[in-house]
C-alpha cells in the first residue's frame, strides 16, 4: 500500500492543479445560505466575464426551455431558479477549469486517482 501512495505521489509530482474562480467559492458561499440574495449572486457572476458567459449561454440554450431569452445575468437568475442556477455554475466552472489544465495533465491525474483509489479505504480510521 505504502508503495502504491509513493508511486502515485510521483505521478502528480510537478502537476500544478490551478484554484478554482474565487467567483465560484463566493456563490458557493451565497447559495448556500439559508435566503441568499439574488443581487448579490448577479454581481459575483458579472464580476467573471466567462462565468457571466457560460451562464447566458446555457440559460439561453434549448434545453432550459425558458420562454424568452435573458439579456442579463439578472434575468437568468431570476429565471433559473437556485438549485438550476447551481448546476449551471457548477457546470461552468468545470469548463473554465478544464480549460486551464491541459489534457495530458488531466490524464495524468486521472491515472493517479485509478491508481491511488485501490489503497484510499484502508487508510481511514475504524
Amino acid at each position: 500500500m505504502e508503495q502504491r501512495l509513493r508511486q502515485a505521489v510521483q505521478a502528480i509530482k510537478g502537476i500544478k492543479i490551478p484554484d478554482l474562480p474565487k467567483e465560484i467559492m463566493e456563490l458557493d458561499e451565497e447559495m448556500s445560505r439559508k435566503f441568499p440574495n439574488n443581487q448579490t449572486i448577479t454581481r459575483i457572476i458579472e464580476s467573471n466575464t466567462k462565468l457571466s458567459g457560460e451562464v447566458l449561454r446555457i440559460a439561453n440554450s434549448p434545453v432550459m426551455k425558458l420562454r424568452n431569452p435573458v439579456k442579463s445575468i439578472r434575468e437568468a437568475v431570476d429565471a433559473l431558479g437556485y438549485e438550476n442556477l447551481k448546476n449551471l455554475v457548477i457546470s461552468a466552472a468545470l469548463k473554465i477549469f478544464s480549460t486551464i489544465l491541459r489534457f495530458r495533465e488531466l490524464l495524468s491525474i486521472q491515472r493517479m486517482l485509478l491508481f491511488a483509489a485501490p489503497s484510499c479505504p484502508s487508510m481511514l480510521p475504524k
